[in-house]
């Protein structure tokens, strides 16, 4: 599709979504503990009407992506700095992932393999 439609690559592909991108897979794996979180803690009968199913729903979304922009700035982006530093060797201040990606098997590897030859009393 994207090599068929212009529009489509410049919506799709916009930086725009970068942030977006890198919070959706933390929303995703939080959504679940966010639905079951506000269903323990219902503690009478509900009566479900359109409106209330609506707000619940808004009110997942917006948890979900707050609780995964918490764990992105306090957790993944700084684990994200040591592993680049100290396991890779470089720091390139960017801060995306997908300079990991860069990496052959062969320096993964020669990084690696002195680390797994130390002894551990060291």
């Amino acid at each position: 599709i994207l090599g068929k439609s212009k529009t489509i690559y410049y919506v799709f592909g916009a930086s725009v979504w970068g942030p977006l991108r890198k919070l959706s897979f933390g929303a995703y794996v939080f959504h679940l503990f966010v639905i079951l979180t506000e269903k323990a803690m219902d503690y009478h009968a509900n009566y479900y009407t359109f409106i209330r199913v609506l707000l619940s729903a808004i009110h997942v979304f917006a948890l979900a992506y707050f609780v995964s922009l918490v764990l992105t700035v306090f957790f993944e982006a700084p684990l994200r700095e040591l592993q680049r530093t100290y396991l890779f060797g470089t720091k390139t201040g960017k801060g995306d992932a997908e300079d990991l990606t860069e990496v052959n098997d062969d320096q993964l590897i020669n990084t690696i393999e002195p680390l797994l030859k130390k002894p551990i009393n060291e």
